[in-house]
């Protein structure tokens, strides 16, 4: 029987089986997509990804946020539009 040394997990709900495996085969790292307790239960052989998913979610706020400036400002732009086309409209008169 050949032994892998990497293992991965995807499901939220089988996090607690794989702490549990990862004592029985200490040479094995245990790698879960989506769990939490990989950086609490400070076990040198348990890693989840899921913990850092703040860097995901930094850059997602930084993309909102030069959205949030592109759509400022196209609606200045058209602001001043209306202003420069009323004050044009205006001086004809």
């Amino acid at each position: 029987m050949q032994v892998r040394n990497r293992i991965f997990v995807d499901s939220f709900g089988h996090e607690d089986f794989m702490i549990q495996a990862r004592s029985d085969f200490p040479e094995v790292q245990f790698c879960h997509s989506t769990g939490t307790k990989a950086h609490t239960e400070n076990l040198a052989n348990y890693h989840n990804a899921f913990a850092s998913i703040y860097e995901g979610r930094y850059l997602a706020g930084v993309s909102r946020n030069e959205d949030q400036r592109n759509d400022r400002w196209e609606q200045s732009q058209q602001t001043k539009l209306k202003w420069d086309t009323s004050a044009h409209i205006l001086m004809q008169k």
